[in-house]
This record gives C-alpha cells, sequence and structure tokens, in this order.
C-alpha cells in the first residue's frame, strides 16, 4: 500500500490559511498563520522531492560565509539566549568521547534492509504492543488509517532530514513525512516522528526558538531511536544489524558536538568586522588536542552551516534521552509517564533547571549515561 497525504486537501487548506492571513490584523496571530502556510508551502515542495531540484536545495543553508555568521550570532538573539554554560555542558563532552572511544572504530553506515511499506506498519505497531501499552498502539494506528503519513523514497542522501512532523493547530492536523532508503533508518525515523506526534507539546511548536525548552524538542524522538535498537535486539535479532543504530547516532552526536565547539571558537575569534580570525581558531583546536586545522574560511563552512540552536536541541536531547532510556530499563511504565509530564510542562523555566529538577542527571554526573553508551559500542 502507499501511504500519501491527500494533496488537494493540503492545498484547499493552504488556500483557507491565506484567506485568513488577509483577514487577521493581530500581529501575533498572523506570525502564527505565516509560519503555519510555510509549513505547508514546505510539505508541498517536498513531496515529490526526486524530481524537484528546488525543494533539495531549499532544505540546505546556502554555501557563503556570510550567513554562516548570521546564523552563529542569531542564536545569541532569541528571549531567552544560548548562554555559555549551555554552551559547554555539551562542548564538555567532546573531550569525554574521545578519551572514551580512543581510536575505536564504529559503525558508520545504516544497514540495508529491504521491505514493503506495509511491512514497516506491521513492525511499527508491533513495537508499540511490546514497547509500550495498547492505547499507544491504538493511536499508532490511527497515524497509519487517517492520511497523516506520507512514505516516499529518495534517490540520493542531500536532504537534511529523512523525516518530518508537522501540526498544524488550525485544523489540529498532523503530518508526517517519512523519506525511505531501504535501511534500518526507515523503521527507527518513523517511530521517531509518531513520538513526536504522540508526545510532542503542540502548543510549544509555533512558538518556534521562543525559549530554551526548544532545546529538548527532540528528546522524544531521540528516546524512540534508543527504544527501537532495544525492540530490534531483542525481537529481530536475525537482523544482525548488530548496534548499528546505537552506533549511528552516537556518531551523529560526536559530529554535531565538533560543529558546535568550532561554532562556539569561530564565534569568539570574530573581529570587530565579523571576520574569522583562523588563527585563533588553529590555537584554540591545538589546545583541546584536536588532530587538524584550518587554512581558509572555506574549510570551515561545513562545520558551520547547521545553525547553532538546532545542534543543541539535537544533542541536549540526546543527553537526556540516555537517562531517560536507562530509567526506561528499570520501570517503562512510570518512563512513559514521565515523558508526557516533561512535554506537557509550561515551558517557562530555565533548560538546565529543569532538567535537574526532573531527575536528569547527566550535567551533573560526569555524563555517566554517555560514558555507558561508548563503553557498549566499543565492545562490539
Amino acid at each position: 500500500m502507499r501511504y500519501q497525504w491527500d494533496i488537494s486537501k493540503i492545498k484547499k487548506r493552504l488556500i483557507t490559511l491565506q484567506q485568513l492571513l488577509q483577514q487577521e490584523t493581530n500581529p501575533e496571530n498572523r506570525r502564527v498563520v505565516l509560519l503555519i502556510i510555510s509549513q505547508y508551502q514546505s510539505l508541498l515542495s517536498q513531496f515529490d522531492i526526486n524530481k524537484n531540484k528546488s525543494a533539495q536545495i531549499s532544505l540546505d543553508f546556502k554555501n557563503n560565509i556570510d550567513s554562516c555568521i548570521t546564523t552563529l550570532n542569531e542564536c545569541f538573539g532569541f528571549p531567552h539566549h544560548v548562554d555559555d554554560y549551555l554552551f559547554q555542558v555539551i562542548i564538555d563532552t567532546l573531550d569525554v568521547i574521545r578519551k572514551k572511544l580512543n581510536g575505536a572504530t564504529i559503525i558508520t553506515e545504516p544497514k540495508r534492509i529491504f521491505y514493503t511499506n506495509d511491512e514497516l506498519k506491521d513492525f511499527t505497531i508491533d513495537f508499540f504492543d511490546t514497547m509500550l501499552d495498547k492505547n499507544f498502539k491504538n493511536q499508532a494506528l490511527g497515524i497509519f488509517d487517517e492520511q497523516i503519513l506520507n512514505i516516499q523514497f529518495y534517490k540520493t542522501r542531500n536532504l537534511r532530514y529523512s523525516g518530518v512532523t508537522f501540526y498544524d493547530p488550525i485544523f489540529q492536523a498532523h503530518y508526517i513525512n517519512l523519506f525511505r532508503e531501504n535501511t534500518v533508518l526507515d523503521f527507527v525515523t518513523l517511530i521517531h516522528e509518531i513520538f513526536h506526534v504522540l508526545f510532542g507539546n503542540n502548543a510549544f511548536q509555533n512558538d518556534y526558538y521562543e525559549n530554551q525548552f526548544y532545546f529538548i524538542e527532540e528528546l522524544e524522538g531521540s528516546f524512540a531511536n534508543l527504544l527501537v535498537s532495544e525492540y530490534i535486539k531483542k525481537y529481530h535479532s536475525n537482523w544482525q544489524i548488530e548496534d548499528s543504530i546505537d552506533c549511528y547516532y552516537l556518531l551523529e552526536y560526536f559530529e554535531k558536538t565538533l560543529e558546535l565547539f568550532i561554532s562556539y571558537i569561530s564565534l569568539k575569534s570574530m573581529n570587530k568586522k565579523n571576520e574569522l580570525r583562523i588563527s585563533k581558531i588553529n590555537k584554540c583546536l591545538k589546545r583541546e588536542n584536536l588532530d587538524f586545522s584550518f587554512h581558509t574560511e572555506k574549510e570551515i563552512l561545513p562545520y558551520l552551516k547547521t545553525p547553532v540552536h538546532e545542534n543543541i536541541c539535537y544533542n541536549l536531547s540526546y543527553l537526556a534521552s540516555l537517562d531517560l532510556f536507562s530509567y526506561y530499563l528499570t520501570d517503562p511504565e512510570r518512563t512513559i509517564d514521565h515523558l508526557i509530564k516533561i512535554k506537557k510542562n509550561s515551558y517557562q523555566k530555565n533548560i538546565i533547571s529543569f532538567l535537574q529538577e526532573e531527575e536528569f542527571t547527566f550535567m551533573n554526573d560526569g555524563y555517566q549515561s554517555l560514558k555507558k553508551e561508548i563503553q557498549k559500542i566499543k565492545l562490539l
């Protein structure tokens, strides 16, 4: 079966929203409507991404130094700021990973697995039946039956995301777009996006970047990745993926941490003209015992192309999800209740203080959950 959105319905909703925008005078309401319109336009551009080259380009950032510097500076412009301590919580783990891995080779390519969309659905329903309770299983079934889900194959790995979830609060509708490529990540990403539908805070999605709780927006998705890995190891060992899912996301975390570190030292290195001082950046790299250096601004660009706040979101969520997963192994039901409570929060607190209040310990215990994850992967 092909799982697809009703494109005609999406186009009709887009027209209705554009009409609503013309009538709306309240600035805040207009901002929300504009955001939803842009999300719908993005959905339509992604619908046939293999043919629509402009859609592929639109999902990437301009490859020039000015836009990268703007991205770095913008992260300090939000009401609650990305402060030095929040950077440091993640950057500190760069040293943890480097020392713990100590030259170990980890799997970087997701294993290729071929299954139909309906088989993917069956695995998904069994996952929810096995790892969560029947209530969540029924909600997951609804996602397959209510045209919330769009599954499509794409030919090249040139997208920033393999899955996207969007919530429209006006029509109270969710949309999931899954870009398949016949690897185990098809399954992981689908569960990841369904977790956003089940556990995400819908009200918060339209206050994008408004406060520090943006930085755990990926908590339920990162937690889902760990649960899927556990599920496959327990119930589908014949897939012979070993711990490739855990390896993949650990490597992704390491790469994002390195990007954050280079973003951070690049920002600190700028002169009054907003020019990068490469010699100062290289001194920082040497001081941290990183065995590479830069010669031109062009070499630095790949490390700066992702917005700083986005990398912090994924990495802080990953660290928190490792703690959450360790709790799940002891008490699954309480952990799911805890996740629901966290994601229904009113989003008014400093994020690190809030995580400490909610029993997350990684920022105080020397990243023990991360160290255990690295050690587990080294034993492969």
